[in-house]
């Protein structure tokens, strides 16, 4: 029997299976759990919210702790997302979930002309 990683991962192609992969063993680590034991809570867990925020707070720990930028942190949290949709485990987002899963900070900073140098 197939654990539910590599059923997951067996429905990729090969270049995305081995991103997701690496993201996911990631995703492991964060919190501290195999797949199979993923799986195993979000089913006792249904419609409690638990695993939704636990993808926001992944895509945070993202950025600083593996330094990447927040367009890969928001593709990476998706492939969490949709590991859970592949398992026909359902995420219901709320819509400030939502938005917190999807922003974006600025790398860079307008510059205000201001007439008192003049």
């Amino acid at each position: 029997m197939t654990d539910a990683k590599t059923a997951w991962l067996d429905s990729q192609k090969m270049p995305t299976k081995r991103y997701y992969q690496l993201w996911f063993e990631e995703f492991e680590q964060f919190t501290g759990m195999t797949a199979d034991q993923i799986l195993a809570d979000a089913k006792t867990r249904q419609n409690s919210g638990y695993w939704e925020s636990k993808i926001v707070e992944f895509k945070s720990w993202l950025v600083p702790q593996k330094k990447i930028r927040d367009n890969s942190a928001t593709s990476t949290a998706m492939w969490v997302r949709g590991f859970f949709a592949f398992h026909r485990i359902p995420l219901q987002f709320r819509t400030s979930k939502k938005k917190r899963l999807s922003e974006k900070s600025r790398l860079t900073e307008d510059y205000y002309f201001s007439l008192s140098r003049y």
